[in-house]
């Protein structure tokens, strides 16, 4: 029945009322939560870390992007795997093991065999690469495990590329990045038992019969996949490029296609793609040559801060700025006028810029000294670097009630557990690492980090793009260099949005007049995409909530995602329906793009429930449908307290800038009145386009209201 608006909010208002009773009262027994977490195996005693293996230097890209987090484990440490209850919150195992013993071998073994089959996904990246002959038994095993993945191992290997040829190449599967070349290089059969099984990548010896094997296969057990044909390698310069498709390996073999449950993704916010700044105090008292009588600091100030409406986080090291050490206050100043700006948070960048934080860090050895900073009588401590630092920004620096909350790592960038620890309970934020690079030179996703390292139970959260100091080779030239990160800025958002936007850059880059256009150029790109702008903290507070939601079916396209905190957004399939407004609880609404199905949750709340229409939203490009409740499609700032009454939509807007909101599922082409102390003059009127998508702008912080016809 087509019923006036007020009268059908009415009765739609008590139907959610309802609805949203039931749910917050009992969930269905039959409630599954989505494991989120995959164990990594790796062996120390080869050489291997938590950061130097295949997983993490390529595959955890891919499982962060699938909402799937990651733990490192050492099989060459006197540790045992973990059993039982502590292996519940695993779907999978990742087998990145080089150069194992056959001793060590046999107990992995023996600890794989007893992980359940298909309930716990078993991915083997290569042959274990093992060093030493086994024994009876450990070949055993080994032949089980591979009878669990659907296939036989029958040996017959050569690396005589005469003698070896392709035969099925799936090209949904391989030849992703890079074309394998004509003869392949290494053989050893391994022969389908399992016809349920996908082969991918088979092989065949010419010289002899049935030799076909099969070195890149999935089944409902997991995965495998026989190097070299997961990636080229240059062993020039170790670039590397993907013959192999990740996405669509780790879908199949993690059996992520068949959960295809909604993924946390603190790249985005409201539909539009986090964008937020930061910046490395390096070279904040030093002269600049563009403009002789400032500082760099200065310049960037007077010449970025100032001058783009864009959200900065300003790091300083404080052993630079403060006048005891400096012998003078114009460094201090300058720093509390930056921090006074409206558009920057303040940072620490430690006190004495430590190019290494470990003592007994691999990368020690590439440094002079561990202190980027002479401080005669200094002595190297976790409380003057982390806890003091801050503390000082906070009490000499900001003004009040902009305290400092987030820490940038200097140097190496790879801060140890206790560090981590500490922060964490001061309850501060942490960033930096991960260089992220993705152009015609590094033209390849190895190039994209991670969106985190684990320390231990700790967490360091990377950046989103790398920064000048790498674009123009250690500020050696070009000096223009940084301005081509928009190409990974651009790569990174399609067609897939695999990182957040970050400007990231040295306060060093006010010394050239060529490194502070490139500076002034990207900001101006940036302010030209739709992009929901917040500050370094923000992102920092979305990717915790990444990191500890927990994803639930129900069934029948229901799910239930809890401890979402400021991650606010969950993405599924472009194709997938869109969460009915009328029976989800506490979803906002969603925006349908070609990198997905982004559906916005509510902020301030511990549990959404996402029930998907059927035949209602979700037809148009932009999913709306006339004739239902109206819902957010996008927003640059934040929407709070959005409330649905007869004849009005109502919300709290905070945002940067001249922000904007879309509300879709209102009528084509109809015009609607907005007021509210968030717009100018208090109101105005404004025509809902012919998806019936409206939007309301400019805003600035404060309550909107949409009278409802």
């Amino acid at each position: 029945m087509n019923l006036p608006w007020r009268n059908r909010i009415v009765s739609l208002l008590f139907t959610i009322f309802l609805t949203n009773f039931l749910v917050v009262v009992s969930l269905p027994a039959t409630a599954r939560e989505i494991p989120r977490r995959v164990l990594v195996l790796y062996n120390g005693a080869a050489g291997q870390s938590p950061l130097e293996n295949v997983v993490f230097e390529g595959f955890q890209t891919i499982l962060n992007y699938e909402g799937i987090l990651t733990d490192y484990r050492d099989v060459g440490a006197a540790v045992p795997l973990p059993d039982g209850k502590a292996m519940s919150p695993y779907r999978g195992i990742l087998v990145a093991v080089n150069r194992i013993s056959p001793a060590r071998l046999q107990e992995v073994l023996r600890w794989l065999d007893r992980q359940p089959p298909g309930e716990r996904k078993i991915v083997l990246l290569d042959n274990f690469d093992i060093a030493g002959r086994l024994n009876d038994d450990t070949d055993r095993l080994l032949n089980k495990l591979f009878a669990r993945l659907g296939l036989e191992r029958k040996g017959n290997f050569t690396q005589l590329p005469r003698l070896i040829r392709y035969g099925h190449k799936d090209p949904a599967m391989v030849e992703f990045e890079r074309k394998y070349p004509p003869r392949p290089a290494s053989y050893e059969q391994f022969r389908l038992t399992d016809k349920s099984a996908r082969v991918h990548l088979s092989l065949v010896r010419t010289d002899r019969k049935d030799s076909e094997s099969a070195v890149i296969v999935t089944n409902r057990n997991g995965g495998f996949a026989m190097n070299p044909y997961v990636f080229w390698k240059n062993t020039t310069d170790n670039r590397k490029q993907w013959y192999l498709n990740p996405f669509a390996f780790l879908r199949k073999a993690l059996a992520l296609e068949a959960d295809q449950f909604p993924v946390p993704d603190p790249t985005t916010r409201n539909g539009l793609r986090a964008a937020f700044s930061h910046v490395d105090a390096d070279g904040f008292s030093g002269p600049s040559q563009a403009y002789k009588q400032l500082t760099c600091a200065e310049v960037i100030r007077d010449q970025v801060l100032k001058r783009y409406p864009f959200p900065v986080t300003v790091s300083v090291i404080v052993a630079e700025v403060d006048p005891k050490k400096a012998k003078t206050t114009r460094h201090a100043d300058t720093a509390r006028d930056i921090f006074r700006l409206p558009n920057v948070e303040p940072a620490s960048h430690s006190y004495s810029h430590p190019f290494y934080w470990d003592p007994n860090a691999k990368t020690k050895g590439s440094y002079p000294t561990q202190l980027g900073l002479k401080l005669p009588g200094y002595v190297f401590n976790d409380k003057t670097e982390l806890d003091d630092s801050m503390k000082y920004i906070t009490d000499k620096l900001a003004p009040p009630g902009k305290p400092c909350l987030v820490f940038q790592w200097s140097g190496d960038c790879r801060p140890t557990e206790r560090q981590l620890a500490r922060l964490d309970a001061l309850g501060m934020l942490n960033i930096n690492g991960g260089d992220t690079v993705y152009d015609a030179v590094e033209n390849s996703l190895f190039g994209v980090a991670p969106l985190y390292r684990q320390v231990g139970g700790r967490t360091q959260y990377y950046i989103g793009q790398a920064n000048d100091n790498i674009l123009t080779n250690l500020m050696e030239g070009p000096f223009y260099g940084y301005r081509n990160i928009i190409t990974t800025m651009e790569r990174t958002e399609k067609p897939r949005r695999i990182k957040p936007l970050d400007i990231y850059y040295h306060i060093f880059s006010g010394e050239r007049s060529a490194s502070l256009k490139a500076v002034q150029d990207v900001y101006a790109w940036a302010l030209t995409q739709e992009v929901a702008l917040m500050f370094t903290s923000q992102y920092l507070r979305m990717m915790q909530g990444y990191m500890q939601a927990r994803i639930s079916a129900e069934g029948g396209g229901v799910f239930t995602v809890e401890n979402y905190g400021d991650c606010l957004t969950v993405r599924l399939p472009t194709a997938a329906p869109a969460p009915d407004p009328e029976k989800s609880l506490h979803v906002l609404g969603f925006y349908r793009a070609p990198q997905g199905l982004y559906i916005s949750l509510a902020p301030g709340q511990r549990k959404a429930r996402i029930v998907p229409a059927t035949g209602g939203p979700g037809k148009g490009p932009a999913g709306a449908t006339a004739g239902r409740l109206p819902f957010l499609n996008r927003a640059t700032g934040v929407v709070d307290s959005f409330q649905v009454s007869p004849g009005m939509v109502r919300w709290r807007f905070s945002g940067f800038g001249k922000g904007w909101v879309e509300l879709g599922g209102l009528f084509p082409g109809r015009e609607y009145e907005a007021s509210g102390q968030a717009l100018p003059a208090g109101g105005s009127r404004f025509r809902a386009d012919s998806r019936g998508v409206l939007r309301i702008h400019p805003l600035a912080t404060g309550e909107v209201r949409v009278r409802l016809p």
